[in-house]
């Protein structure tokens, strides 16, 4: 069995964002066929507290974009509404239409095709896949001509009809990361569905522009077949589906925020719109977005005896509560 290093104490200067799956007691199994797949990708760090048993969490970069894997128990599993939307761009991936075959083929080992490989309107080779572990893959061939964009995007859908969601989503959640982490925070290209109107330009991210600062934004009733965002430094896409799809949110697909400090976990928890689904640092948002929210030592505050029975009675993280047990 591959050794791999324990889970690190995230950057202590900036917050971090990333998808979360939970995906049961295969993450061991996960991590080498995910790394068997792509050509640059690292075991951050793992959890493991029985070094004889199985591995609860762990953290795996694909060409320099992180997700989280846990083992949430019962029956937590990944939805289709927190995808994994994979961009090959044959600027950046020398052989990259091969490349995405390849790990179609590897993803779709055992998994399920939800919409096959081939030529799209938005992509010359396009596919959906669940892998077997019931992650979600978008997998797509991008434009090298185009913005560039991260290899992997988490992707938000949202199935709600008789509402539009996804830019009313996206602009609560710029909202909140803008006060913890401004330089990292703002809103990119929306794309309207047909006769909804049209969008020009892209918001800047910074301290230059204030969120959401542009003249040609639609309005948060409109519906998008594509929109993003960047939170905290992780580029989040948001698209209303048009149609119902049975891929609700639930707790198997978050993000995860590793926040510095007790401030920041206060300001990121202030999205918690239902007090029943915070516990233990998790909680949902008013979209039905669930969240795991932490500090960035929490593996470090965890060592100490009594730390972890402690911090299953909190709903949101006392940091000061963990570190006296020190």
């Amino acid at each position: 069995m591959t050794t791999y290093p324990s889970m690190p104490q995230s950057d202590t200067t900036k917050i971090q964002v990333m998808p979360s799956f939970c995906i049961g007691d295969r993450i061991a199994d996960a991590l080498e066929t995910y790394r068997a797949l792509f050509t640059d990708s690292r075991v951050e760090g793992i959890l493991q507290p029985d070094p004889a048993g199985a591995i609860v969490a762990a953290d795996l970069t694909i060409h320099g974009s992180t997700l989280n894997l846990l083992d949430g128990g019962g029956s937590l599993r990944p939805t289709g509404a927190l995808s994994l939307l994979t961009n090959f761009d044959p600027g950046v991936l020398p052989g990259a239409d091969e490349y995405l075959r390849s790990v179609w083929q590897g993803l779709s080992d055992g998994g399920e095709v939800l919409m096959p490989l081939q030529a799209y309107p938005h992509s010359p080779l396009y596919g959906w896949v669940k892998d077997r572990f019931g992650v979600h893959w978008q997998l797509m061939l991008t434009d090298p001509a185009g913005e560039p964009r991260p290899f992997l995007t988490p992707s938000l859908m949202f199935d709600r009809l008789e509402t539009a969601t996804a830019l009313r989503a996206r602009a609560d959640h710029a909202q909140v990361f803008a006060g913890v982490a401004p330089e990292m925070t703002g809103l990119g290209h929306a794309a309207p569905y047909p006769g909804q109107g049209s969008r020009a330009g892209v918001a800047g991210v910074g301290g230059e522009r204030e969120v959401g600062a542009v003249g040609a934004e639609p309005g948060p009733d409109v519906r998008v077949m594509f929109s993003e965002a960047l939170l905290g430094g992780t580029h989040v896409a948001y698209m209303d589906t048009g149609v119902e799809l049975d891929m609700p949110l639930n707790m198997g697909s978050s993000m995860l925020v590793k926040a510095v400090g007790q401030e920041q976990v206060d300001h990121v928890w202030t999205m918690s719109a239902d007090p029943d689904t915070e516990v233990c640092g998790w909680m949902q948002d008013g979209f039905g977005l669930s969240w795991q929210v932490a500090p960035n030592n929490i593996h470090e505050l965890l060592q100490a005896p009594g730390a972890m029975a402690r911090m299953q009675q909190m709903k949101k993280i006392d940091i000061a509560a963990l570190a006296e047990l020190a």
